[in-house]
């Protein structure tokens, strides 16, 4: 079974790996990703998560970022998507938790007692449609779209509205 969509739009992150194998529009918004833990919790390198439980979301940056800098004693909990990799995340399943700060407020809104706060940033990535590599006539039309609603507000208003803050710039 394979499912077929001419664009996706998902906080996908543009990466040079992934413009391998599709084209993106311009940038339309962007996160900073970390690791996070309690408050009192003293992380202050990717050291210091040996012997720990890491939650990620499989197959994302923030697996890769986690898979190559962290030690090898460090037991990286993989979960299918960002609901289930945030409930792993504020529960007592894990230890820390690579994800985006949007999404870390949400846990700490839900279990206050987790006090989680980024210890180490894994990235800072810009976000852009996804689409057929080289499809010419489909970007351009999603660039323009992305213009006129970043210009207009409104995927500044969206984004306030499921994330809680402004856009990033």
């Amino acid at each position: 079974w394979q499912t077929r969509a001419d664009i996706i739009m998902a906080a996908l992150s543009i990466t040079e790996e992934r413009k391998k194998t599709i084209s993106f529009s311009l940038p339309y918004s962007g996160n900073t990703t970390s690791v996070f833990a309690p408050k009192d919790m003293v992380i202050k390198s990717f050291a210091d998560l040996s012997g720990k439980r890491v939650a990620v979301t499989r197959g994302t940056t923030n697996d890769n970022d986690i898979t190559k800098n962290a030690p090898g004693d460090a037991e990286i909990v993989r979960f299918e998507d960002e609901a289930t990799t945030m409930t792993g995340g504020g529960s007592n399943q894990v230890d820390l938790i690579a994800i985006a700060q949007s999404l870390v407020d949400l846990i700490n809104k839900k279990n206050p007692t987790k006090n989680l706060e980024p210890k180490l940033e894994l990235r800072t990535a810009t976000m852009g449609v996804g689409m057929r590599k080289d499809d010419v006539e489909m970007k351009a039309w999603v660039d323009e779209w992305v213009k006129k609603n970043l210009a207009n507000g409104k995927l500044q208003q969206i984004y306030k509205q499921f994330q809680g803050s402004d856009l990033p710039q």
